[in-house]
C-alpha cells in the first residue's frame, strides 16, 4: 500500500533565479522571481515599501506553473523595481497571510542604485 502525505505550508523561498543583491544606475530595473501559490492565501508582502525610498516598484505579475487553469497550481511571481535615486536600501518581504504576521522570516534583499 502507498501512502501520500501532503503538507500544506508557506513556501519560504526565492526562485533560485533571484539574488539577494542587486546593483544597478538610476533609470534601471531588476526582476525578483519569487515561488508563489495564490490559493493557499498566502501571499508576498513588501513590508518596509513606505520607508524605503530609492526604488520603486515598477510592475508586479503573475505566471501560473500551468498552461490550463488547475486549482491548487502554483506559479511565480515578479516583481520588477526601478532606481530613482541613488544610495543603498534593504526591499523586505515576507510570504504571509497577513502583513502583520510574526514569527516568520523576512526575506531581505539589499540594493545599491548608482547615479
Amino acid at each position: 500500500m502507498n501512502i501520500i502525505i501532503l503538507l500544506l505550508f508557506p513556501l519560504m523561498y526565492f526562485n533560485e533565479q533571484s539574488k539577494s543583491d542587486y546593483t544597478i544606475k538610476v533609470g534601471e530595473t531588476f526582476e525578483l522571481k519569487l515561488t508563489d501559490n495564490p490559493s493557499t492565501g498566502y501571499y508576498w508582502t513588501w513590508i518596509n515599501e513606505d520607508t524605503t525610498r530609492i526604488v520603486q516598484l515598477a510592475n508586479k505579475r503573475y505566471v501560473s506553473s500551468t498552461k490550463e487553469p488547475i486549482p491548487g497550481a502554483g506559479g511565480t511571481l515578479y516583481l520588477t523595481f526601478k532606481g530613482i535615486k541613488a544610495g543603498t536600501d534593504t526591499i523586505k518581504l515576507i510570504h504571509s497571510r497577513s502583513s502583520t504576521s510574526s514569527n516568520l522570516p523576512i526575506k531581505s534583499i539589499i540594493v545599491t542604485i548608482l547615479e
